[in-house]
């Protein structure tokens, strides 16, 4: 279980296709272990080798097959977050890490304390969101307003500026129409 509150930044250091994508991730973590549990922008992966200042994971076809994994590449910035632990104090939502599709972003604006992003939802996706409920955007933890469709065809997610906070913006909203990940 995530809370959804990004507590890292990462960057994609290595990319090896083979049989899914192994992943070496350079982070500031400390005491990372192997067979922890961290998510990269929202997506639950397992920590297979532990190296100074980074640490291996590996995507199978079934995360490729619902997130942009595939497409990373060496450099690409991503959000981090370790999965809570029992006794953990949390400041967000429960978040699960399960990758349930890709929206496409189709506006972004800041109001106030907030940044609202308008994103189109997958069929699948639209199916299970729940209005002003909480579901994660690359990561972040987000409320979901309705915009105009019963459905949420295309939906506003609501996140305080806090949430996405300095440098774990870099991989989040930018002014442009961009697909993100954990929908």
């Amino acid at each position: 279980m995530f809370t959804g509150i990004v507590d890292a930044l990462g960057r994609i250091d290595a990319v090896h296709v083979n049989n899914g994508v192994e992943l070496r991730v350079k982070a500031s973590y400390k005491g990372v272990k192997k067979g922890e549990s961290i998510a990269l922008n929202g997506a639950c992966l397992t920590v297979e080798k532990v190296l100074k200042g980074a640490f291996t994971v590996h995507a199978v076809q079934t995360t490729l097959g619902r997130t942009l994994i595939g497409e990373w590449k060496k450099g690409r910035s991503v959000n981090l977050e370790r999965a809570l632990r029992a006794g953990d104090r949390f400041g967000g939502h429960f978040v699960q890490g399960h990758v349930d599709g890709v929206g496409t972003v189709a506006g972004v604006a800041e109001v106030e304390d907030a940044m609202l992003v308008d994103i189109r939802v997958p069929p699948d996706v639209e199916e299970t969101t729940v209005l002003h409920g909480a579901i994660t955007v690359d990561g972040v933890s987000t409320r979901w307003q309705k915009t105009g469709s019963y459905r949420c065809r295309s939906c506003r997610s609501h996140a305080r500026t806090r949430r996405w906070g300095g440098s774990a913006a870099v991989t989040g909203c930018t002014s442009r129409p961009t697909c993100w990940e954990n929908m």
